[in-house]
């Protein structure tokens, strides 16, 4: 896991960067604003967002050798 999170925050473009930013942002305004229903979906996005990062970065690196 913390190969996983140190990879994707190392990697990630300027883009998924802002984005991330936006969805914690979005995040605290329904935690402050007191809608769970609200965080729940921004901590949804932001999971997927980040799976989405993820996945493209693994998708691009090279397979270690077997063995």
């Amino acid at each position: 896991m913390q190969y996983l999170r140190a990879t994707t925050t190392i990697r990630q473009s300027e883009a998924d960067t802002r984005q991330s930013i936006e969805n914690f942002r979005a995040i605290v305004r329904a935690i402050l604003g007191r809608d769970p229903a609200a965080a729940g979906a921004a901590c949804l996005d932001q999971v997927r967002h980040a799976a989405l990062v993820a996945m493209e970065i693994l998708r691009d690196e090279p397979e270690a050798p077997a063995g």
